[in-house]
């Protein structure tokens, strides 16, 4: 931040009445209501499928704990005069630690919705070279997201030297930090957006399916369009009018947090929309991948005692390749969600025969 020259003053003196308040407001709590509904739905349609919570559903809870944060920080940060010019900035200390605080928590919020979109991924596609790229993914994005928040706190030191302009203070170029993290975050959220369609292409079902889920996963690409308009907005930080001016960068950084969030909860309605729908929310079957096998055989319950005929279709694995020909293998198995079942299973090989609905997956 410069000092404003005495044009830029003479100008704010005449604009003194000037307020973004209302704009500000409107920016962020409009999203952070949408992002509200996206993140209830997500769990209404778990509950109404059954499904367990997983790792990615904890992570998402984190992203919108802080996303809610952020919102709240802005309207303390207005409390201190964001939204008027600076020469009208009465508590310096105030609105400096506000907007640091901001600053954190975006970063840290779009961090954990990355990481809960890439646990979504390591849940539903059993492949390893899949599971493996997204936790060495998600062992980036928290390394870059822990230097870019180390930069929002030390970007000059002492701290204090930005609310207090008598301190001795050494600063870097935060608008670069600023930058080239911006550049990181749109190249994380390309990969993020791409890494599942091999996978996805690979499964045995209709291709109707399949274009619907990828437009579902592809629906992400929206956060990459904002990521890429925020990235010159954000070059405002270097205004002379600081609380003037950050109206579009904070404006911006709260529309593709909040948009990160309704993109990482959509793919999980499926239970949902088949219960509003069909009237069923486990309307359809389990999925396998084109090297299914189908099993069929009896079952008996561990706790109702009672004997079971299943079909189950299901990837196995001798420990030197995948099973040929027509064999028996015991196998403890999860059915539903109530109990754990013991049965031998004819395994019958043949990929063509198995049909597959991703939307079943416990997504």
């Amino acid at each position: 931040m410069g000092v404003p020259t005495a044009s830029q003053v003479a100008y704010m003196k005449a604009h003194a009445s000037d307020d973004r308040s209302v704009s500000l407001l409107l920016g962020s709590i409009i999203p952070v209501v949408l992002a509200s509904i996206a993140f209830v739905l997500r769990f209404v349609s778990r509950q109404v499928g059954g499904v367990k919570l997983g790792l990615e559903d904890w992570f998402i809870m984190a992203g919108m704990f802080l996303t809610v944060a952020a919102v709240i920080s802005l309207g303390v940060t207005m409390h201190y005069g964001l939204g008027r010019h600076i020469i009208y900035i009465t508590d310096a200390k105030g609105f400096a630690i506000s907007c640091l605080v901001r600053y954190v928590l975006y970063p840290s919020s779009v961090c954990f919705v990355k990481l809960s979109i890439l646990a979504f991924y390591c849940r539903l596609f059993p492949m390893k070279w899949l599971k493996r790229t997204s936790i060495a993914l998600g062992i980036f994005v928290i390394l870059a997201t822990c230097t870019k928040v180390s930069g929002d706190i030390f970007q000059c030191i002492p701290v204090d030297s930005a609310w207090n302009p008598k301190t001795h203070k050494r600063c870097m170029n935060f608008v670069d930090l600023v930058i080239v993290s911006g550049v990181l975050n749109i190249a994380t959220d390309l990969i993020i957006l791409v890494l599942p369609m091999p996978a996805l292409w690979r499964l045995n079902m209709a291709k109707v399916k399949k274009w619907e889920l990828t437009g579902m996963f592809l629906a992400g690409g929206l956060v990459c369009i904002i990521s890429i308009v925020r990235l010159p907005i954000v070059q405002k930080l270097r205004s002379n009018d600081p609380s003037w001016d950050l109206f579009g960068p904070f404006t911006i950084s709260q529309v593709e947090s909040c948009a990160a969030i309704i993109a990482a909860c959509v793919p999980t309605y499926r239970p949902l929309f088949n219960l509003v729908v069909y009237g069923d929310a486990n309307k359809d079957a389990q999925p396998t991948s084109k090297t299914g096998y189908r099993f069929s055989g009896s079952a008996q319950s561990a706790e109702t005692e009672s004997s079971t005929e299943l079909t189950v279709e299901k990837d196995i694995k001798h420990d030197k390749g995948y099973v040929t020909g027509e064999e028996e293998c015991s196998m403890d198995i999860h059915v539903s969600r109530s109990f754990a079942i013991e049965s031998t299973w004819t395994v019958d090989r043949h990929p063509e025969r198995a049909t597959s609905d991703m939307w079943a997956l416990p997504v």
